[in-house]
């Protein structure tokens, strides 16, 4: 995962904009900073690990949130 030197630039699903992306474990909550923009958006960090495990454990992709 990046960091805030080095932060990942990723393209949004589409591929039309890009944002970055790194993990900042000195503020708390530990966190997963997304910068759109001049936006800045922080998800805890321990909720994406929990999110990679399960996903791992699942085996294949999974549908999260969906209102299928």
């Amino acid at each position: 995962m990046g960091t805030r030197e080095q932060p990942w630039t990723l393209k949004t699903p589409p591929g039309s904009s890009e944002f970055q992306a790194y993990r900042d474990e000195a503020v708390n909550p530990p966190s997963l900073v997304v910068m759109v923009g001049k936006t800045e958006l922080r998800y805890h960090l321990l909720a994406w690990m929990d999110l990679h495990a399960a996903i791992k454990k699942y085996g294949q992709w999974m549908e999260l949130g969906s209102a299928a």
